[in-house]
């Protein structure tokens, strides 16, 4: 349902022009013209050409806090950003903003990368103090990842790495040629073929 339309009076004109000048945000005086968003007022000094807002003036939010909050954690020893995010309470991307300007300001450095999955990108392990970062690893291939892999498989599932390069074996018989697939048709109106 929509709101009903309210009229704009003199005096709600006059004080709109008034605050437009101010450097008070919009959302601040907002509340003195009731009925009205900050749209609202936007389109009508709009219509009244009041032209361009005098600067804000923002209230400074202090990184203090948070980038303490950090400090604290870290002197307990490296960590990533997750368990940061966890230890602090705050969310992964506050955290990852907060500790990349500690980078950039020289308070932390990355202590060392680990990768959390066989297939995951290596996470930075962060660490106190302006010390030299650790070298990121090389990007692993696609062929080390398989050979990583079936070394597990061989070591920790003995039977599921035979199933597998049973069927690997046979897959590459059957491209080579040398198995012939009989067509499931065939083989039951003819029958199997005996040599």
């Amino acid at each position: 349902m929509n709101k009903p339309w309210i009229r704009w009076e003199a005096e709600h004109d006059a004080l709109l022009r008034r605050l437009w000048k101010s450097h008070q945000t919009i959302k601040s005086f907002v509340h003195q013209f009731p009925g009205r968003s900050c749209s609202s007022l936007s389109q009508r000094a709009i219509a009244l050409r009041l032209g361009p807002r005098a600067p804000q003036v923002r209230k400074h939010i202090s990184l203090t806090p948070t980038d303490d909050l950090i400090r604290v954690e870290l002197r307990r020893g490296p960590m990533d950003v997750v368990e940061l995010s966890a230890k602090t309470g705050m969310s992964n991307r506050c955290v990852t903003a907060r500790i990349n300007r500690m980078h950039e300001r020289g308070e932390v450095h990355i202590h060392a990368w680990e990768r959390f999955h066989v297939s995951g990108y290596p996470a930075r392990i962060w660490a106190l103090g302006s010390g030299r970062d650790a070298k990121r690893p090389a990007a692993s291939t696609g062929a080390k990842k398989w050979r990583r892999r079936m070394a597990a498989l061989k070591n920790d599932r003995p039977d599921e790495y035979e199933r597998l390069m049973a069927r690997r074996r046979h897959q590459s018989r059957m491209r080579a040629g040398t198995i012939v697939r009989r067509d499931p048709l065939v083989a039951a109106l003819f029958g199997e073929v005996t040599a």
